[in-house]
């Protein structure tokens, strides 16, 4: 990937800064709202549920479960954030740019898209749940 250079002025002080581009993709976004937010392709989440479980809006809002990945095809969140919606269902095809979470940080909202196409395998997160940056959403294969 392309690595760029940047000069940047914080308080009063410069900073020289290369910054590696990691496929991320974003887009125009409308006044207040921010891009959708594309999955990087191969990555593994921080966490996902236990075998044979995953969580539902009907669950009580909890963390994402510990149990380390074993797999590709996981969206993961891209920030440390509460899930709004999870508007996909297990089964449900996707394309690559298809809103599979939508999270609330900082009084802001931002789409997670699904960055391949494919059907949705598993949810990982319920709706009200409070997320960690990488933790998994939804697995699509």
């Amino acid at each position: 990937m392309a690595v760029r250079h940047f000069r940047i002025k914080v308080e009063g002080k410069t900073f020289e800064v290369d910054v590696e581009e990691l496929g991320v993709t974003a887009g125009v976004a409308a006044a207040g709202t921010t891009p959708p937010v594309r999955a990087v392709p191969g990555a593994v989440p921080a966490s996902v549920p236990p075998a044979g479980t995953t969580a539902t809006s009907a669950q009580a809002p909890k963390p994402a479960a510990s149990t380390p990945a074993a797999g590709q095809g996981w969206v993961l969140c891209p920030m440390a954030g509460k899930v709004q919606k999870i508007p996909v269902k297990v089964g449900q095809t996707v394309s690559a740019d298809t809103v599979v979470a939508v999270l609330e940080a900082m009084k802001m909202e931002t789409s997670v898209c699904a960055g391949t196409a494919g059907t949705v395998q598993e949810i990982a997160a319920s709706e009200g749940a409070v997320l960690d940056s990488g933790a998994a959403l939804v697995k699509v294969g």
